[in-house]
């Protein structure tokens, strides 16, 4: 899995800074994040976002990769967690998440000895009221570049 996710990483920087420059700076570590918060007035209830301690999967069980075609020239890949029928993975949200929080995390680290990634997701809270308030959030990708 890791050389996939190496190769797919890889090709989204070339995308960002060309060719030639890619080159210079996937020779140092790099990282991708993503920064997340809801935006407006109302506050994040019904569908949080969700995210998995990394040390709590099973990389060679739980996570598969995916392609996502949009058409015979375009896809891009992802990946899927699966159940764990162990019940070992650890998830957590901030619940009643208002827009002066967010949540920043790891989506790809070029280092393998650290987390690589952070798996997130949102989830249907069956545990608070329907509300019929529109809940909006706002994620923006960053590429890290190190020197060294």
């Amino acid at each position: 899995m890791s050389i996939l996710m190496n190769l797919v990483r890889m090709k989204k920087v070339k995308e960002i800074l060309g060719e030639e420059q890619a080159k210079k700076c996937m020779q140092n570590r790099y990282i991708l994040i993503n920064i997340w918060r809801p935006i407006g007035s109302n506050v994040i209830t019904k569908h949080p976002l969700t995210l998995c301690d990394y040390y709590s999967l099973d990389l060679n069980k739980d996570i598969h990769s995916a392609e996502n075609r949009k058409s015979s020239f375009s896809a891009t890949s992802s990946y899927l967690i699966s159940y764990n029928p162990k019940n070992t993975q650890n998830w957590f949200y901030l619940s009643n998440m208002k827009s002066n929080e967010m949540f920043i995390f790891k989506t790809f680290d070029s280092n393998l000895n650290v987390a690589r990634f952070c798996a997130h997701t949102g989830f249907v809270n069956d545990h608070v009221p329907i509300s019929e308030l529109q809940q909006t959030s706002i994620e923006t990708r960053c590429l890290v570049l190190f020197d060294q």
